[in-house]
């Protein structure tokens, strides 16, 4: 669309503009400032350095910008593109200048009109020349002006028409030729120019002078010109809308898009940012309990009060509102048989904020306001005393809290002002020192569980990393996300807009995230605008039961263990700041423990005092950890080991009688064996590997007999319980970092891999052999397991971006191919099925089948090795996500 609408033009004027501006006489000239031009009741001025970067800025690309340009709107494509698409065709040579300004306003029955100036470096005598070339041009019309020829062309296929007249150095252009004979009288002396206005010239004195650009916004006219035309009425464009001064803004180059600057109101002037100027900023604490899925918040200070009310009425006496108030003031504590404004107003610390907690926006469904509390304990003793008893009632559903039905509805808008109405605060809780205004009691449910698995904004990764972008502290602040607001969206953009935004909602949810923060610095209202992309959420997100943020991305899988005391499952993972988390199967935090370094292998459970209480058992680089489940240490543990581990713990109970042996392999070549209480055992006499140990230790029994496997870079180790040889082998190549397994079958046998995917096996009998399946990479990882419970086992191979699986008669069952690098193959148990699984390169698990599909549902979002386990007669699969986040999916 915006190409279209001027490519008839860009044709026509090639052939005459061309041969002039190529010849132009390029003697000494003077030119005039571009702001020269601007006439004065303009309603926004763009001015810059760096017009080029600007118009590709603007140019479109963005969906939802694009559709005002669609033909349901009378708003104009900035006429900048128009020049750019004509410059970057050649048509102007080198003649445009980087210097440029745009101006918009609206004349009367014209609609919205923009003005174009830009710097050239054409003589007087060059211009002449080139007005002359396009007076020829078919459908060019010309005429004089106040001794100045204005040229105009009608833009084909649209019926709208653009002037150019070239005057002072300067080339205007304007689809207004009132707006155009106003520029005139500016640059010819005859005219006011805007930057003869008094607060306009105060803001532009504050603006940058190296950014990509400056921005000055007359407030009132320029919300009135495009409040008509995009949005439909609702308090919070009235509240903008009636605004009265000159804002400026800086845009900033680079990553995010920011803008930021300064509002000058008019001396007399009373609107919405009068009320925040009362306030001080501060740092909100709110961001603590407002859900990360939310679509849009509100901040506020609400540090004083007294101010802040007296500011709200001064705004609604200027609205013409305030008699409204006052009669909701008087039927709010009619309600409450007492001065329920100011009860409400003593419980309030600090701050408030308005919440839409839901991507699905209804106007009166998952909205909260949430307010901070001198303290929670005295804030319900005070609520109990204002509510009847009929009217107290539990959270429920395992969160505590007591809801206080209101005897009165639209407190919110009474406390605070309409534009938070959406929120008529039907029901009352307090929760994490906050008091949470809601209009049902599932919409406080709902609160509660997210806050309850940190599911919040201070939690959440992108959003803290969003917040960097701004100062800690401000009297407002204002949060959208372009992909969870479509629904806002549509609220607050005419209806015209409504189909537009949901067929385009995910190039606008690309859009990212936006917010604008707002406090007073030195008697101005410092303001500060910032776009940034976003991650959007995943269709497969939504399969998942919960999620929870656990605040760091996830530097383990998540470990399924059992809660000794219930019998239910729990979940433990570490994440990479080295913080071990307990969680129950809700995903809600028990506790978190910080240790020294990241866990190698698997945390295992044990009973280390034979009582049936069960313990957590890990290891990093440079210690052994037994926890209880209160998240204590073990007396000895954390246990310095003697050596860097070269490999995880193994847990050994012989007997099945909780006599454990704790075996890990060292960098100084040396396994050693630990009792539970971390005491080396005696008697273990393993007298060192030839090199580094790269494998787990593994014991298998086979026909009673026991083996201890492992083995170097170039030697495997078959060991008895006291570490002594029992098998010993002569190996010409170098092993995997693979495992060694154990195949029972008719022959038992030990089974691994080298370097290059060879299959060796080695027998009891002392025997080996070798079997070549396929070229495999060094990296290439292997599991032995029976997938299809045929009682022989298969070979699993995964390398680069494939797995393939080969059966015992080492016949190719299947390949897949993932598209990004595979992960070891993970195996699972489902009754007598086993599936294997495998994380991708891009964030992606899945699941397959024994004869290589998918497991139904699968791909899932997951960046970490996962779990499943069975509960309550259905299967539940854990995941770490990005940003910190722990998933539960339920599966068939």
């Amino acid at each position: 669309m915006r190409n279209n609408i001027y490519a008839g033009t860009i044709v026509a004027l090639a052939l005459a503009i061309v041969c002039c501006l190529t010849s132009c006489d390029k003697s000494t000239k003077q030119n005039a400032d571009v702001f020269d031009a601007i006439p004065e009741n303009s309603s926004l001025v763009v001015r810059t350095e760096n017009i080029d970067s600007i118009s590709s800025l603007i140019a479109g690309g963005n969906k939802l910008v694009d559709m005002f340009y669609s033909p349901k709107s009378e708003i104009a494509r900035p006429i900048c593109c128009v020049i750019d698409s004509l410059k970057k065709a050649g048509l102007f040579g080198n003649h445009l200048q980087e210097s440029a300004a745009l101006a918009v306003r609206k004349d009367g029955n014209s609609g919205v009109c923009q003005l174009y100036i830009c710097v050239t470096d054409l003589t007087d005598d060059a211009a002449t020349a080139l007005t002359d070339s396009l007076k020829h041009l078919e459908a060019a019309e010309s005429r004089i002006y106040n001794d100045r020829e204005i040229v105009k062309y009608k833009l084909m296929p649209s019926e709208k028409t653009l002037s150019i007249s070239f005057i002072n150095g300067l080339m205007l252009a304007s689809s207004s030729q009132r707006y155009m004979e106003d520029a005139i009288l500016c640059l010819t002396g005859a005219g006011r120019r805007q930057s003869d206005d008094e607060l306009f010239a105060k803001a532009f004195a504050t603006s940058g002078k190296k950014e990509l650009a400056n921005v000055m916004i007359s407030t009132k006219d320029f919300v009135n010109i495009f409040a008509s035309e995009l949005f439909e009425d609702n308090d919070l464009v009235k509240a903008i809308s009636e605004t009265d001064g000159w804002a400026s803004f800086d845009i900033v180059n680079g990553k995010p898009f920011t803008l930021n600057g300064f509002d000058f109101p008019k001396p007399d002037a009373t609107d919405f940012s009068s009320i925040i100027s009362t306030q001080p900023a501060i740092e909100f604490s709110s961001l603590s309990v407002i859900p990360e899925k939310s679509a849009a918040y509100i901040l506020m200070s609400f540090a004083d009060p007294q101010k802040y009310d007296e500011a709200l009425n001064a705004y609604l006496t200027a609205t013409g509102a305030l008699n409204e108030r006052d009669k909701k003031v008087s039927a709010m504590n009619d309600a409450f048989g007492f001065d329920a404004k100011t009860r409400f107003y003593s419980l309030i610390k600090q701050e408030f904020a308005y919440v839409a907690t839901e991507s699905n926006y209804d106007a009166e469904k998952g909205v909260v306001v949430i307010c901070g509390l001198q303290s929670q304990s005295a804030a319900e003793m005070e609520l109990k005393k204002m509510i009847s008893e009929d009217n107290v009632t539990n959270l429920g559903e395992g969160f505590n809290g007591t809801v206080f039905k209101m005897p009165y509805d639209d407190i919110p808008a009474v406390l605070f002002g309409e534009i938070f109405a959406n929120c008529r605060g039907n029901y009352v809780c307090c929760m994490n020192n906050f008091m949470v205004f809601a209009n049902s009691i599932d919409d406080l449910k709902q609160l509660a569980k997210e806050i309850t698995l940190n599911n919040t904004m201070k939690a959440n990764i992108e959003h803290r990393e969003f917040r960097n972008n701004f100062a800690t502290s401000s009297a407002m602040f204002t949060y959208f996300s372009f992909a969870k607001g479509t629904e806002i969206l549509k609220r607050i953009f005419s209806r015209q807009y409504a189909s537009d935004i949901e067929n385009e909602k995910i190039a606008i949810g690309n859009i990212g995230i936006f917010g604008i923060q707002m406090k007073e610095v030195d008697g101005m209202m410092y303001c500060n605008m910032s776009i940034a992309e976003s991650e959007q959420q995943s269709a497969t997100a939504t399969q998942s039961s919960w999620e929870t943020n656990i605040g760091t991305d996830l530097a383990t899988k998540p470990f399924v263990v059992t809660n000794h005391d219930t019998g239910e499952k729990e979940i433990i993972v570490q994440d990479r700041d080295n913080v071990l988390y307990l969680l129950n199967s809700s995903g809600r935090e028990i506790w978190h423990l910080q240790i020294d370094d990241r866990i190698i292998g698997n945390i295992l459970q044990v009973d280390s005092y034979k009582n049936d209480k069960l313990q957590y058992i890990f290891s990093t680089k440079n210690k052994i950890y037994i926890v209880d489940r209160l998240g204590n240490f073990m007396p000895k543990f954390p246990l310095q080991l003697r050596a860097e581990a070269s490999s995880p713990i193994s847990v050994f109970d012989y007997e099945n009688n909780r006599n454990y042996r704790i075996v890990v392999a060292c960098e100084d070549k040396h396994v050693y064996l630990y009792d539970i209480s971390g005491n080396l055992i005696k008697g273990w006499n393993f007298n060192g590997s030839e090199n580094i140990v790269n494998s787990e230790i593994i014991h298998y029994v086979i026909s009673k007999e026991d083996f201890i496997v492992f083995h170097d870079n170039y030697k495997a180790y078959f060991v008895a319980r006291n570490g002594s040889p029992k098998m010993e082998f002569q190996t010409n190549f170098k092993f995997s970092d693979n495992n060694i397994y154990c195949d029972l079958t008719s022959t038992p046998k030990f089974v691994t891999t080298d370097d290059h995917g060879t299959l060796h096996r080695f027998y009891k009998s002392s025997k080996q052999d070798s079997v070549k399946l396929a070229d495999f990479s060094p990296k290439h990882r292997f599991a032995l397991a029976d997938i299809d419970s045929d009682g022989k086992p298969e070979y699993i191979f995964t390398d680069s971006s494939k797995i393939s699986v080969y059966g015992s008669s080492t016949k190719l069952m299947f390949e897949y191919d993932f598209g990004a690098t595979a992960s070891k193959p993970y195996l699972y148990k489902f009754g007598k099925e086993t599936k294997i699984g495998v994380v991708d390169g891009n964030g992606k698990i899945y699941l397959l089948n024994v004869n290589g599909t998918l497991h139904d549902g699968f791909p899932l979002d997951g960046t970490t090795p996962f779990s499943i386990y069975e509960a309550e007669g259905s299967y539940n699969l854990l995941a770490g996500l990005s940003r910190g986040r722990l998933c539960n999916y339920k599966i068939k």
